[in-house]
């Protein structure tokens, strides 16, 4: 009797099958975890995007406090009670800025944001603004991207300025 070639795979053929599918399986869940931290960053760079447009709205909405300097070099937030809930527009300006300083840290992963004059507005650190006093009238605001390992942990911050013409 003639023996029939028996057929079918071997063990080495599934787990070579097995090996390039797990590849492809970890390539693709890379690939995912790469788009998640995108999206996230692309998330928090418009909402900072929003908050710097909201302190120039606040500012243009209130422009005797923003003429007066009242909304310059601002880094700290005070609010400041209203008589009978009337504001006067210097009132108005640290309330405005207490605000949108609580909503930068609220919405921002180690968000910081700060108000002030600088010619140079591309420069300067969350706990150095580098605000120079001469210039326009810059929102500063800088959060921290626990996605962006290719700085040290002390360093690893974003920062997203504009500059404000009334």
């Amino acid at each position: 009797m003639i023996r029939q070639r028996e057929r079918g795979y071997s063990l080495i053929e599934v787990l070579v099958a097995v090996l390039v599918l797990s590849l492809g399986l970890a390539g693709m869940a890379s690939a995912m975890l790469f788009s998640v931290s995108s999206s996230r960053s692309a998330y928090i760079k418009s909402q900072a995007t929003v908050l710097a447009n909201a302190a120039a709205d606040n500012m243009r909405a209130n422009l005797v406090a923003y003429v007066g300097g009242f909304y310059q070099n601002r880094t700290t937030a005070t609010a400041v009670t209203c008589t009978d809930d009337i504001c006067t527009d210097t009132q108005l300006a640290g309330n405005d800025f207490a605000a949108w300083q609580a909503e930068v840290t609220a919405t921002l992963p180690g968000g910081v944001g700060i108000i002030c004059t600088d010619s140079t507005p591309n420069d300067g650190q969350p706990n150095s603004a580098a605000c120079d006093g001469n210039g326009y009238n810059v929102v500063k605001i800088w959060w921290s991207d626990s996605f962006d390992n290719s700085k040290p942990a002390n360093e690893a911050f974003h920062r997203f300025t504009t500059t404000i013409f009334p």
